[in-house]
């Protein structure tokens, strides 16, 4: 088995790293949020299933929800009185504003909290009050984090990855949900009343991505190994700390 520090730059990590953190730049309202969401949802799976574990979608739905953006709730609290992002031209402004440096560095410990709960046998399936209490201890324990190192780091990255990181993910859109918007436009007055139908089509355009991460990592390369790099410069240490940290309140009597 790996241990901590090579779980923690392993490609199941970067790879729905990469996905999540980037869903913000893709160039279109309301379909970034339904397809975050689904992305969210997507990695709990997805690194469960690492692990050979199967969790209700209810189990799904609260270990998903832990980004600070609101990953499950932002599609109706922006579908009004939004305004369209230019395609490209916004794209690297986003990025220099840092909100996509920050989404990337906590969708990073999230993942690799969520991972090692479920490497550890911290988390047992099928108790959504377990599910519940494991999120909240992510919640908790990541404050321990030290966001501003890997913010910083990402923000420095060269404007040649920062371009890369764009491609990517409208590429990702492209490829797997560029159907939901169609589906958006022929129902888009239902928008809120079918926000669950649209939500289960993005996530089973979601299921396709299980078995890509290494044909993404080979077609994107420089953007994975910079990635590789930069999580890298993180001690090995205080990813240990986080994670015995998330295993004493696993651990500690309910």
């Amino acid at each position: 088995l790996m241990d901590i520090a090579e779980r923690s730059r392993s490609l199941p990590i970067i790879f729905s790293t990469l996905l999540v953190g980037l869903s913000p730049l893709i160039p279109i309202p309301v379909v970034d949020d339904l397809i975050t969401a689904a992305l969210c949802r997507w990695r709990v799976k997805y690194l469960a299933a690492q692990y050979g574990l199967t969790l209700t979608k209810e189990e799904i739905k609260t270990l998903a929800d832990l980004q600070q953006v609101g990953c499950l709730g932002g599609v109706t609290k922006r579908a009004f009185g939004y305004v369209l992002k230019e395609i490209f031209q916004n794209l690297l402004i986003w990025l220099e504003a840092g909100r996509v440096a920050n989404l990337l560095a906590q969708s990073y410990y999230d993942g690799v909290l969520l991972d090692y709960a479920f490497a550890e046998g911290l988390y047992k399936t099928g108790n959504l009050a377990e599910a519940q209490r494991l999120r909240k201890n992510i919640i908790l324990v990541r404050q321990g984090a030290n966001f501003r190192q890997l913010t910083d780091l990402l923000k420095s990255s060269s404007s040649h990855t920062r371009k890369l990181g764009a491609q990517f993910i409208r590429d990702v859109y492209e490829q797997y949900f560029k159907n939901i918007l169609n589906i958006i436009h022929k129902r888009w007055r239902q928008l809120l009343r079918r926000q669950d139908e649209f939500n289960e089509q993005a996530e089973q355009n979601a299921k396709n991505l299980n078995e890509s991460a290494a044909s993404w990592k080979e077609r994107y390369k420089p953007l994975f190994n910079e990635f590789s790099q930069t999580i890298a410069e993180i001690s090995p240490k205080e990813i240990e700390n986080l994670c015995l940290a998330l295993s004493a309140k696993m651990s500690a009597p309910v």
